[in-house]
């Protein structure tokens, strides 16, 4: 398990194509300079809402992977989002665990992941140990 703390935006992507996860609010689907970089398959809505990203979160981070990866072409975007407003924390959690457990079976090999909880879950540690492959990038 690689887990890797940004504490600037540069992130940048080793080459070879691969799948890029991101798990946060959402994705505005209006924005065309997103569709280059979006892969063909495996976005997935775990709030009831839609995809498309209200509280613009999501999109600030997918754009901010987009324009510090420019050196890499080699991977594409799938979006998970987990969160929305006036969700209760168990709401959260739980669709949390979805797009996490889904970005794993997708094969993510980077999974960026924005979200806030003091708790230990036991099931996240797991599943993050049982794939040693994958990067996740949070902010602090």
């Amino acid at each position: 398990m690689s887990i890797v703390l940004i504490l600037q935006t540069n992130i940048v992507l080793s080459s070879g194509e691969f799948r890029v996860a991101v798990i946060d609010t959402g994705l505005n689907l209006k924005d065309p300079r997103f569709k280059p970089f979006l892969c063909a398959d495996g976005h997935q809505d775990f709030t009831g809402e839609g995809l498309d990203d209200k509280m613009g979160h999501g999109t600030h981070v997918a754009g901010l992977i987009i324009k510090n990866s420019k050196k890499s072409k080699n991977f594409c975007l799938v979006i998970y989002k987990f969160y929305a407003g006036g969700k209760s924390p168990e709401d959260h959690e739980r669709s949390y665990k979805l797009a996490l457990t889904a970005a794993l079976k997708s094969k993510a090999r980077l999974i960026n992941f924005s979200g806030y909880s003091s708790i230990f879950y036991a099931w996240e540690y797991e599943a993050l140990r049982d794939n040693p492959q994958v990067t996740v990038v949070t902010a602090a």
